[in-house]
């Protein structure tokens, strides 16, 4: 079961890089996911009204609501803005998994402690493979400065928001995906706002995409890593977010025709590779007797794994 739950999420959260390729010409980005995020909120909320779990208190809905803010609006706006602007959703899919190195990176500056040689060298690796992926982009200009600037502070919000994520893991589901989605979509909408962008007129391919973000993506795809982050580690999470890229780049060829050079997936391999290598290695380095303490998620009770 644990291995179809990881499998499902893994393609579902590919589809969402896909999606923000697909809706170009549709409708723009920001205004996009503020729909996208507002009806899976009005969706949630109204399920809770029939099932009525346990909701959270007024200080958990504000944390749902900034883990949603920077999970939902600020990564997946600045993903949606930089596909709009010409970054390959496959190489915006590389990019998101590179966020457990990211990971790693900012718990050694915030505990002051030194990776290991082993997660240093998996950083490097990974670092190798993404300038053979960027490389023929960047000196055609196809991929410019800019692009590279939005998919670090894209990650960079992914990665602050999954980190908060274990702090409100005993809260029941629905409400949690509920008030996440609504922070989402009010980063969305203000995205939206500063970038002037207009309402979407009706089309069957913005009904399409709205239905799959909405259902796919937002509910059972967000609900798939809510279930992961609670009930597994976060090797395990990290491990499955790496098979999003090679999912994305895959289902963006057969969609639009898009293409990487031999070199260029070499350097996707290359670089989940490293990305792989980091992660374990710093998992291992935080077990009890190899130097230090457990994960969270290792040392957590089972009351702490309900899924409300």
């Amino acid at each position: 079961m644990g291995v179809l739950v990881a499998a499902a999420f893994a393609f579902i959260w590919s589809t969402g890089f896909v999606v923000g390729r697909f809706i170009h010409g549709a409708a723009e980005p920001n205004v996009f996911l503020a729909l996208r995020f507002g009806i899976a909120a009005v969706l949630l909320f109204a399920v809770c009204a029939i099932r009525r779990p346990a909701m959270p208190d007024a200080r958990t809905v504000g944390a749902h609501l900034g883990i949603g803010a920077l999970v939902n609006g600020v990564y997946l706006c600045l993903v949606y803005v930089a596909i709009a602007e010409g970054l390959p959703a496959g190489i915006m899919a590389l990019f998101g998994g590179w966020q457990p190195v990211l990971t790693v990176l900012v718990v050694a500056l915030l505990t002051r402690r030194a990776p290991r040689v082993a997660v240093v060298l998996g950083i490097a690796v990974s670092l190798a493979g993404l300038v053979l992926v960027l490389g023929p982009g960047m000196r055609s200009g196809a991929i410019t400065p800019l692009l590279l600037v939005l998919a670090v502070l894209a990650i960079t919000g992914l990665t602050f928001g999954t980190m908060l994520q274990p702090r409100v893991r005993t809260a029941a589901m629905l409400p949690s995906l509920a008030w996440q989605m609504t922070g989402g979509a009010l980063v969305a909408v203000v995205g939206a706002l500063l970038l002037g962008e207009r309402l979407p007129g009706p089309s069957l391919q913005l009904f399409g995409a709205l239905a799959w973000s909405v259902l796919g993506i937002s509910v059972v795809g967000m609900a798939l890593m809510l279930h992961l982050v609670r009930t597994t580690s976060p090797t395990t999470v990290a491990i499955v977010v790496l098979a999003a890229p090679p999912l994305a780049a895959v289902q963006t060829y057969l969609l639009f025709g898009d293409t990487l050079t031999l070199l260029q997936m070499a350097g996707v391999v290359v670089s989940l590779v490293g990305v792989g290598v980091a992660r374990v290695a710093e998992a291992r380095s935080a077990l009890p007797g190899r130097g230090g303490p457990a994960s969270e998620a290792d040392g957590e009770d089972p009351a702490g794994r309900r899924l409300g």
